[in-house]
Formats: C-alpha cells, sequence, structure tokens
C-alpha cells in the first residue's frame, strides 16, 4: 500500500475503486450462486420459491391493481 501511495498519493480513490469492485464481484457471484442452487434443489422441493424477479414483477402487479 506503501508504494501505491509513493507513486500516485492516492490511497484512498483506490480503495474506493477496490472496494466497488469487490460488491460488483460479489453481488454477481452470489446471484449465481443462488440460480446454482436453485437448479439443483429441482430434485428435493416440488415448488421451487419465486425468483427475485418474479417477486418483484408479482409486487408490481399487487401495486397496480390496488
Amino acid at each position: 500500500m506503501q508504494v501505491i501511495y509513493n507513486r500516485t498519493q492516492a490511497v484512498i480513490p483506490l480503495l474506493i475503486v477496490a472496494t466497488v469492485w469487490y460488491l460488483i464481484i460479489t453481488t454477481v457471484l452470489t446471484s449465481a450462486q443462488y440460480y446454482v442452487e436453485r437448479h439443483f434443489a429441482r430434485g428435493t422441493a416440488r415448488v421451487l420459491p419465486p425468483t427475485p424477479l418474479q417477486r418483484l414483477r408479482g409486487w408490481f402487479k399487487e401495486k397496480h391493481h390496488e
């Protein structure tokens, strides 16, 4: 970290960039894990729970009919 600071004097912006990359990567991998687990749960569950997109659509339909 000290080497980067001596070259650029920009530790905080680099930490912010690293944090943003971390959030993006973990979000993508968590979403992928959700769908992989859902796929392999087909054999154990008769009715799969709705996906986040299906839940969101249902919520909008519910609000639209009110």
